[in-house]
């Protein structure tokens, strides 16, 4: 069981890291007759979600560090690690819900999209309006003002692995929850 709950608290040291790096954020402009879609990792677009990454991974290596080194994690600890990941997933939550969802419209989406759908097939043409897709996808990315917006020929929003990082801290939290440390019997 011990075993278990090391190498539980291992992978996730090494997985709420690397979860960082998965898509958080995208935005999907279309371009000609198809969509494409541009990937933010926490890292790159939000302070509150590249914080509640790395102060999970600390918390969780810190109690991994005191498991190895001194053979149980104290209460105290067990409590502060709890206490980081729930924080964690909270900056994660309000992050997301710091990105202002703006109202769609169809007057809003063709003034921002423009003509990107009506380019001819021509190589120069379509990388000309795959750049300013990608503009247009940099523009509704920036770190820290995120806006949430769904519309015919653009949308930008939370990417899935917003959502595997919520679930990965949530899992985190319920492997160290069972963790928790057994009471020492009485002398």
């Amino acid at each position: 069981m011990e075993s278990r709950q090391v190498a539980a608290a291992g992978a996730a040291a090494v997985l709420l890291p690397a979860s960082g790096f998965l898509p958080w954020w995208s935005v999907r402009v279309r371009v000609d007759d198809r969509y494409v879609t541009y990937a933010y990792s926490a890292w790159s677009i939000s302070t509150w979600w590249t914080a509640a990454v790395a102060v999970a991974t600390l918390a969780v290596a810190a109690w991994l560090a005191c498991r190895l080194l001194l053979g149980r994690v104290p209460r105290v600890a067990h409590l502060l690690v709890l206490a980081a990941l729930a924080a964690s997933l909270f900056l994660v939550i309000d992050g997301r819900r710091r990105a202002e969802p703006w109202p769609a419209t169809t007057e809003r989406a063709e003034l921002i999209v423009g003509e990107l759908g009506q380019y001819p097939p021509e190589q120069d043409t379509r990388r000309r309006a795959e750049q300013a897709a990608r503009e247009i996808a940099d523009g509704w990315s920036r770190r820290d003002h995120l806006h949430a917006y769904h519309a015919d020929g653009l949308e930008a929003d939370a990417g899935w692995g917003l959502w595997a990082g919520v679930a990965l801290l949530t899992a985190s939290a319920a492997a160290l929850t069972i963790a928790w440390p057994p009471r020492r019997p009485p002398p």
